[in-house]
């Protein structure tokens, strides 16, 4: 990916990302 991509897509592709990791292991959640 490129650094100097726009803060708002990395915020959306980490809400995503994160979004998607909760839901699919919520147990590694369990400690955030």
């Amino acid at each position: 990916y490129k650094l100097d991509a726009h803060p708002l897509t990395l915020a959306t592709a980490a809400t995503l990302y994160h979004r998607f990791m909760r839901e699919a292991n919520p147990k590694a959640y369990d400690h955030y």
